[in-house]
């Protein structure tokens, strides 16, 4: 039945004792959910029921796994191709800076998998088998999770159950991560790995396995590394003898042979000598064998893609500096300079990154550089403790919205309320300034939950209005959009989500500080039930009602005041 009034959860105001506020957390929960299944949008639906049931499966582990079905239900009605990338593709365009939204369908699949692997493996089984990916993806998205469970059982399960679709880069990053912490159970993984891709004939795993048994080595798919272990000689023999093997049965099945075969071979080469030179003669021939059947444009081709691999091209700002000086037109020389600035920042020399960011000609590119730059500063100034110099980087960001993020990160390190309030109060009249409700909204609820612990009425303010203000654009969560930062000359490009990519995070941080400044519960309630989206209005209760489980947790463990 639809429901046609807005669902209400009778709540008590007034001092609270430990059983009022747990029925009170629990009431809002219920409440959450109630409200979810009033979006009408799937997607948004879906991700809503991602993150209430993030904050309620510790406490109510059965309703947890509901609402993760409720997501599964709505995402199995969706495309799941990003409508943002589907827009961009029927446009013509290949932007090559592209954030993921929190609606981006494969994204949330994912997080789907990774709520349920905290739950129970048996679930993300079955979710897995409804999700229309690959055996690729789907070996993928395991490994990951795998890499981040904490149950060493789950662990295990996701490995096993990982392999059974695929060897894929995160399955390598696993073996990495366990490298050390524990080799044993990252040696039996990696043999069951190599038995399945050899089973499978699946040179892709293959070459990623290689990554692992020879770190560094330079095959088709090559694992980053920027300080690259010793290979242990009883897993690189294993595994080149392996490789050999299942080139040998490729170069003599498939015509025309691939070139990658060509180059894993060419690759494998010197670690066949220094490991199994027995084997040396067999990869000798085969070279023979395919080199005969590729052109020599192809072969060329090949050993230049390896060589400008292996031996990547070192620039440095003063280099790209000065070919900017000499570059003959204008997009030139802001694509040189762009790539200096950004180089210099890495090297966290701010001050030399903004004078070359200065001398970028196009005003829009000069002013993105620079924004990214003085986010950058600010950031990790203020991690440093260098609050002078963080403060000054903040106030130069020209975007309000951004500077309503780096201003709400120092808010809390300041450690001086006068200061802090003199910082917030210039950030807001920076921000009042703004036209458009939206930006205005998301920068007002970025400073509201710091704000709120240096003048609980005024975080009140600031959040009401955000509330507010982002009601009439209509707003969702997507906090990838006017405020990330975007830059795309000719050769460069990069880009940066600055805040949340997910503004679930900002109003689930805003609401449990309201609710620890609330102890009596008047205004947290009814300033979530102010949202007029279904999506946020549940998330907002489901932070509510965290606090409310994690204070009657606190008073739990430490006895009444």
């Amino acid at each position: 039945m639809k429901l046609g009034w807005p669902i209400v959860v009778a709540l008590t105001f007034g001092p609270m004792g430990l059983q009022d506020i747990k029925e009170q957390g629990l009431a809002l929960f219920e409440q959450a959910e109630l409200t979810l299944k009033r979006e009408s949008d799937p997607v948004r639906r879906a991700h809503g029921a991602i993150i209430v049931a993030s904050l309620i499966k510790d406490v109510e582990p059965d309703r947890g796994e509901a609402l993760l079905r409720l997501a599964a239900q709505a995402l199995s009605q969706l495309d799941r191709e990003d409508p943002l990338e589907r827009g961009s593709r029927q446009m013509g365009q290949t932007p090559r800076v592209v954030f993921r939204t929190p609606y981006d369908v494969a994204r949330l699949w994912e997080r789907l998998l990774e709520e349920a692997a905290e739950l129970r493996i048996a679930l993300v089984r079955e979710f897995l088998a409804e999700i229309p990916w690959d055996e690729q993806r789907k070996g993928s998205a395991l490994s990951r999770l795998a890499r981040f469970v904490r149950d060493p059982r789950a662990m295990s399960e996701l490995v096993e159950l990982s392999l059974s679709h695929a060897v894929s880069f995160s399955a390598v990053a696993l073996l990495f991560d366990l490298r050390e912490r524990d080799p044993e159970r990252s040696r039996a993984i990696f043999h069951t790995a190599l038995e399945r891709a050899v089973r499978r004939g699946d040179l892709d795993g293959l070459y990623w396995l290689g990554a692992y048994a020879i770190p560094g080595v330079n095959l088709p798919n090559r694992f980053p590394l920027s300080n690259p272990p010793a290979p242990d000689p009883a897993l690189a023999r294993m595994y080149i003898r392996v490789l050999v093997e299942v080139l040998s049965q490729a170069a003599l099945r498939v015509t025309p042979t691939p070139t990658h075969v060509y180059r894993a071979l060419v690759n494998i080469r010197p670690y066949a000598e220094q490991f199994v030179p027995e084997i040396v003669p067999q990869v000798d021939s085969l070279l023979t064998l395919i080199a005969s059947r590729l052109s020599p444009k192809a072969i060329a081709e090949a050993e230049q893609s390896d060589l400008e691999r292996a031996m990547p091209k070192p620039e440095k700002a003063e280099d790209l500096e000065r070919r900017a000086q000499g570059a003959r037109d204008e997009k030139t020389h802001d694509d040189l300079m762009a790539q200096a600035a950004f180089l210099t920042l890495g090297d966290h020399d701010f001050e030399r990154a903004l004078s070359l960011a200065a001398k970028i000609k196009d005003r829009a590119i000069r002013s993105e550089m620079q924004d990214l730059i003085n986010f950058t500063a600010a950031v990790e100034l203020s991690e440093k403790n260098q609050m002078d110099r963080a403060e000054r980087h903040a106030l130069a960001i020209e975007h309000p919205e951004r500077l309503a993020v780096a201003v709400a990160n120092m808010l809390p390190k300041l450690g001086d309320k006068i200061r802090a309030d003199a910082l917030l109060t210039q950030a807001q009249a920076r921000i009042e300034r703004l036209q458009t409700g939206g930006a205005k909204g998301r920068a007002l609820l970025y400073l509201a939950g710091p704000a709120m612990s240096l003048d609980a009425e005024h975080g009140r303010f600031l959040l009401n209005r955000a509330i507010v203000l982002l009601n009439a654009a209509k707003a969702d969560l997507n906090g990838a959009g006017d405020s990330a930062i975007r830059i795309e000359t000719g050769e460069f490009a990069t880009g940066r989500v600055v805040g949340s990519a997910d503004l679930a995070a900002v109003v689930i941080e805003a609401f449990a500080k309201l609710t620890e400044t609330d102890p009596e519960l008047v205004h947290a309630p009814s300033l979530a039930m102010l949202w007029e989206s279904a999506e946020i209005r549940a998330i907002a209760q489901a932070a509510v009602a965290r606090s409310l489980m994690e204070r009657a947790k606190r008073r739990t463990d430490t006895g009444p005041p």
